[in-house]
């Protein structure tokens, strides 16, 4: 650890953290918090998505996702998208 120099606050010390550090934090994390990260990529990777042709150049498309979100308690969200396609 080394002071910082420059402006600022005086005894500021500026920390230096390799990549690996970062790598090793970010995997305790996910280690500590298991069930929550599991939960949170199911939230990602769920999702149902249908392209519904109604004519060669029109289709409907629909989207239907769950996501898991954490924020001092248990929450899952429900969203669904619907929308035209042109195509070209």
């Amino acid at each position: 650890v080394t002071p910082r120099s420059g402006g600022g606050a005086e005894g500021r010390v500026a920390m230096q953290i390799t990549p690996m550090e970062n790598i090793r934090l970010a995997l305790g994390a996910v280690w500590t918090h298991r069930f929550r990260s599991l939960l949170t990529v199911l939230g990602i990777v769920i999702g149902i998505t249908g392209d519904f042709d109604i004519t060669r150049h029109l289709s409907v498309i629909g989207e239907v996702s769950g996501h898991y979100v954490f924020f001092d308690d248990v929450s899952i969200f429900a969203m669904a998208n619907l929308g035209l396609a042109v195509h070209f």
